[in-house]
């Protein structure tokens, strides 16, 4: 059986962000502090980011993050360089787990297929609001021009040895 480590990285914390706007249904007055994180998963040869955290000033902006550090620079606590990472595993398109995926120039990107395909096109002909952000978008497509990006096609696909990606609870479109 493959062997892995797996080891969270928090790179920020953002402030009183609203619980609604993370559990529906929620009191919309009620706040807390959400730790910003990702996980480095280090095995079989691999060294894979699930998810890729923020760093365009948009979000910064928006956003205010406390004890920020760029995610390229947080994996450096683990011994990593950015050109280290060989793959990062997109688990949805949203700015908080995507707006990070070019840090890391030699990594392959894994991402649903109907999640890339929906934001890539159908997302935007309507008036659907989307957390899913138009840089992030242009920049997978790019990346699959030249061959970096993984299609995941569907639920419970085995991408790494022992490694199965899920299409999960639909808190985005895949």
């Amino acid at each position: 059986k493959p062997v892995y480590e797996v080891f969270a990285v928090q790179y920020a914390t953002l402030k009183d962000f609203p619980v609604s706007g993370l559990v529906r249904g929620a009191d919309r007055t009620r706040r807390m502090d959400v730790a910003a994180m990702f996980w480095v998963i280090k095995g079989e040869g691999r060294t894979i980011l699930f998810d890729a955290g923020f760093y365009r000033d948009q979000f910064m902006k928006q956003w205010h993050p406390a004890d920020y550090e760029k995610p390229s620079l947080a994996i450096n606590r683990l011994g990593l360089k950015p050109e280290d990472v060989t793959d990062v595993v997109i688990s949805h398109i949203h700015w908080d787990h995507a707006d990070g995926f070019d840090l890391f120039p030699k990594a392959k990107i894994w991402i649903q297929k109907e999640e890339l395909e929906y934001y890539a096109g159908e997302a935007w002909q309507g008036h659907t609001r989307t957390a899913a952000d138009p840089e992030v978008i242009l920049g997978l497509v790019k990346l699959n021009t030249e061959g970096r990006v993984n299609l995941v096609l569907g639920d419970a696909q085995e991408i790494f040895p022992g490694i199965t990606a899920y299409i999960g609870g639909k808190h985005t479109w895949q």
